[in-house]
């Protein structure tokens, strides 16, 4: 509201108050008067928050108004010291934490201050004490874990007298806790680590682990509920309390303990018996059972209890399960309770919910009875490393790498993108042996660059799948990153050599695999030394834009296998064995990035036989065509669990990549970004070849890792004599 509206509603409640004699007076001094004899003479006060805007620009009409409401007598001191924090107070500063010392700041409110509510949720008047305490002698606290929310849009509070200015988010959270008259201690990142100081940010961020850990409670706010700001943008825990009281329901059911024996030798007649972790082995050890769960929930929240289903999505989509840090701040709360307005709920309570939800989300990716809407099955499996962890759920705090972990967390967000490695470094079981600074001193670019090299130092070449050039598109990145480098604001995706069973055997391009790293490390100008074997150069390259098929994925066979046809233009690499089936081969095995069955070596060679690849692509290519004669008809046909599964693995690995054809004919799967004139190498000790961009002063790009049929294991050293090897610098 503008400042001239502002004050047509103050002549407007002092016209009708005062008559139309006092409105006449023209000093200012009288103007004022006027103005205040109404305000004395109101019976109720007004919604301040149309009074006086959160986004009011303080202005001196305003601070005259403050210093008047000053000067005068009950009822109004309360509004004196809101205009006063508002408009004149000084600003809050920090006195400094002594960095040798494991100080902590708490806050807790002054309750002495009235409580005056004001439009929707909010409270007028937040008066906050912030005192410094000794870690080792500090009182008993909660901690609050929550989404800053816009941090352009700033509320003004008041912190020991002085005027401070927290984000709309914090603010709704700060009066839902002065409406319950809250008394205790409290740790609010906002408010008790001076982010203005970098030197004092870092040092307490290393003390996050420690914070939680002592926290008596653990508040995560979700936000208020519908019937106190009377707007749908709003969460309930309540549909998800109706679902655990299902799932109790039917655990505890005589049916249960029947079929289950588990249940029934443990006496266990709900959830809280059995406890997260033993609750969680239940579920991964019998699918029949969570198929039971998902079609008895689905049955009772029929009719009525239809409204607690959207609930539970409301809650799955909260942007909390989203940011980074409540990663590091549920895994080592000692108890947490979720919040949403008047409604509480303990995390581990929401656990057993979700456990049920992610464990058919693994089970079926068609999501059985169809219970919530498709696009939350995402977040069901993304929220994973924020349940598998806590100690509150029976998890393990440090028991991942910190590679681990930034996979996991890739869909995660952070305000600052440095949060989205310092925030695991506390759950890292070997961040001591990384060496990576915590320092906000650091910019974006070098702390990646420091973080891939020591992630190549500890886990070999095959980081350099998680390069830069992994997205479908590397314009994406807003910074200079040096090419070999990972870009962890990027999220996660398949590579060539992760997410695979562990029936199949490791690719090896290189011949014998160390894994080391055999890369030299230049931190000045952001560049490694690496051996490298030339293979060939990229001829032509066709891109796999497979996602425009995501309601016809009969066809993804169709088109793969037509690019790489076209592709090939029927000719084979020179010096091969099996020049005969290489075309058919690559059309099975470069879609999917095949890798080979593992070899069983207590078996004979005929019990040991698998179809060959040459084989799978026939008996695929039969069925396609043996069922229609026109592949617009396929989806009347019922397509076999191999058909499923290789269009399946192939939208999985070829999805957003792209097909090409080498100038020797070798065909395989690359980056979205490669082009004719890029390189095919092979890097020592690297597990697949990889992409490479010359560049004119003589160093390269890296383009990204490649997986190309026939070199896949080591055949390219096998089948040629002279090498080109040489050393090549990574820009």
């Amino acid at each position: 509201m503008k400042q001239s509206n502002l004050f047509k509603k103050l002549r407007r409640r002092w016209s009708t108050t005062e008559g139309e004699g006092s409105r006449k007076k023209s000093d200012s001094t009288g103007r004022w008067r006027g103005w205040s004899d109404a305000l004395l003479n109101m019976r109720e006060l007004p919604d301040w928050d149309g009074f006086l805007p959160w986004d009011c620009t303080p202005a001196g009409e305003l601070s005259e108004l403050a210093r008047l409401f000053g000067r005068m007598q009950k009822p109004f001191p309360t509004i004196s010291r809101y205009l006063t924090d508002r408009f004149e107070a000084p600003p809050f500063e920090y006195s400094v934490l002594d960095a040798q010392s494991t100080n902590i700041r708490l806050l807790r409110f002054d309750l002495d201050t009235p409580y005056l509510p004001s439009g929707g949720s909010r409270c007028l008047l937040v008066e906050l004490l912030l005192n410094c305490f000794p870690f080792d002698d500090c009182p008993d606290y909660h901690a609050l874990s929550y989404v800053w929310g816009d941090p352009t849009a700033k509320v003004p509070i008041s912190v020991n007298g002085k005027a401070f200015a927290v984000t709309e988010n914090l603010m709704l959270i700060l009066s839902h806790l002065r409406r319950k008259s809250f008394e205790g201690w409290i740790w609010i990142d906002a408010i008790c680590i001076d982010q203005n100081n970098m030197s004092e940010k870092s040092s307490v961020v290393q003390q996050i682990p420690s914070i939680y850990e002592h926290a008596k409670l653990t508040l995560a706010w979700l936000g208020e509920t519908a019937e106190r700001i009377g707007s749908m943008d709003t969460t309930s825990l309540l549909g998800v309390a109706r679902m655990k009281e299902i799932i109790d329901g039917i655990i505890g059911s005589p049916e249960a303990k029947q079929t289950y024996p588990e249940i029934e030798n443990n006496f266990i007649s709900t959830t809280d018996q059995i406890g997260p972790k033993q609750f969680r082995d239940l579920l991964w050890t019998n699918q029949d059972l969570v198929a039971h769960l998902m079609l008895r929930i689905a049955e009772l929240l029929k009719g009525e209890n239809k409204a607690c289903v959207s609930q539970v999505e409301e809650v799955l989509y909260h942007p909390l399960w989203r940011r980074i840090w409540i990663v590091q701040e549920f895994a080592h709360s000692q108890e947490t309770i979720l919040v949403a307005g008047e409604h509480e709920l303990k995390l581990r309570h929401f656990f057993y919910v979700w456990a049920v939800l992610y464990r058919s989300v693994l089970m079926d990716p068609e999501f059985g009875p169809h219970l919530l809407a498709p696009g939350i099955r995402g977040n069901i499996r993304s929220i994973a490393p924020l349940l598998l962890l806590p100690k509150d759920l029976g998890g393990y705090p440090k028991f991942r790498s910190l590679f681990e972990l930034l996979r996991a967390t890739g869909w995660f967000e952070a305000s600052d993108s440095r949060d989205k490695i310092f925030a695991l470094m506390g759950l890292a079981e070997d961040a001591p042996d990384l060496s990576i600074p915590t320092s906000y001193a650091l910019t974006y670019e070098s702390l990646c660059t420091t973080v891939s090299e020591a992630l190549l130092r500890r886990h070999g070449m095959g980081m350099l799948s998680f390069n830069a050039g992994w997205t479908h598109d590397r314009a994406q990145s807003s910074t200079r990153l040096p090419s070999w480098c990972s870009d962890w604001r990027l999220g996660t995706s398949y590579t060539i050599l992760t997410d695979r069973f562990a029936e199949t055997e490791d690719f090896s391009a290189c011949g014998i695999v160390d894994n080391i790293a055999a890369a030299g490390f230049d931190r000045k100008n952001g560049r490694i030394l690496l051996e490298a074997t030339v293979v060939d150069s990229i001829q032509d390259v066709q891109a796999c834009d497979l996602l425009k098929l995501h309601e016809d994925t009969h066809l993804v066979p169709l088109q793969v296998w037509s690019q790489l046809r076209e592709l090939s233009g029927g000719q084979t690499p020179p010096h091969l064995s099996s020049k005969s089936t290489y075309i058919e081969e690559a059309l099975f095995c470069v879609p999917t990035a095949y890798q080979r069955p593992a070899r069983d070596s207590s078996l004979s060679d005929s019990q040991d036989r698998v179809q060959e690849p040459s084989e799978s692509y026939k008996i695929l290519n039969s069925e396609f065509w043996n069922a229609t004669n026109s592949p617009s008809e396929y989806p009347s046909h019922q397509p076999s669990q191999h058909m499923k599964s290789f269009v399946q693995e192939t939208m999985n690995r070829a999805d957003g990549r792209s097909v090409f054809a080498t100038e020797e004919n070798w065909l395989g799967l690359g980056p979205a970004s490669t082009q004719a004139g890029d390189v095919l190498c092979i890097f020592r000790n690297a597990r697949v070849p990889h992409i490479i961009r010359p560049l004119e002063n003589a160093s390269y790009l890296l383009i990204g890792e490649a997986y190309v049929h026939g070199i896949m294991y080591g055949e390219y050293f096998d089948e040629n004599e002279d090498f080109d090897t040489r050393e090549i610098i990574l820009e």
